[in-house]
């Protein structure tokens, strides 16, 4: 029988997340002691963004990379791309969908016939979530064990009914799912930073 995914928890386990600086639970927010809130405040007033209806004219630019430690297979691809539009005020729901491999292989590649039936799941994840509203699927990460995408968007509300309507259709894979408010796009900052890639994403 194969293993299920915590609904409602992070769908990554917990030693894997850390590899890539994704840290679970819920957010805490502080307020920083040396802080000037009149400084930030006139510098979020001048900050302008893309319209969301430029969103669909975004091409994706994928940076793919292995993780270095050799005994354990790691998968990165970032969608550079986002970066224009990290800390969007539209896009400010972090979302991942994780699935467990029916075929899997600890510290190895996924079974290429399945990671390419999963990867379809991908897709109509991402579809599903545009249709709800402004999304960008930001980076995919494959083990030997899972497949977990990460997307931004705004629409928290579409999510649960997606979700059910995936796991309605997927009858071959549990597909499972953890969002979190992420405003300033700290979860992809920390991608990237993981994946030694130069960024430029609002602090």
């Amino acid at each position: 029988m194969r293993g299920r995914l915590r609904r409602h928890r992070c769908a990554v386990p917990c030693r894997l997340r850390a590899s890539l600086g994704v840290h679970c639970g819920q957010a805490h927010f502080a307020a920083h002691p040396g802080r000037n809130f009149r400084r930030d405040f006139a510098m979020e007033q001048v900050t302008t963004y893309l319209p969301v209806t430029c969103l669909a004219e975004t091409g994706e630019s994928w940076y793919r990379g292995l993780d270095s430690n050799p005994s354990e297979y790691l998968l990165a691809r970032v969608n550079l791309a986002a970066e224009r539009w990290a800390a969007h005020p539209l896009l400010d729901i972090r979302l991942n969908f994780a699935t467990l491999f029916n075929q899997p292989n600890p510290g190895g590649k996924p079974d290429e016939t399945e990671n390419s039936e999963v990867e379809m799941i991908g897709q109509k994840i991402y579809a599903y979530l545009k249709d709800a509203g402004p999304a960008l699927h930001v980076a995919t990460f494959t083990t030997g064990i899972l497949k977990e995408w990460v997307f931004y968007l705004g629409n928290r509300q579409a999510v649960p009914a997606i979700h059910e309507k995936i796991q309605s259709e997927i009858r071959s894979h549990d597909v499972e799912c953890a969002g979190q408010s992420d405003p300033a796009w700290k979860e992809f900052a920390s991608i990237l930073s993981k994946c030694h890639i130069r960024k430029n994403v609002h602090s």
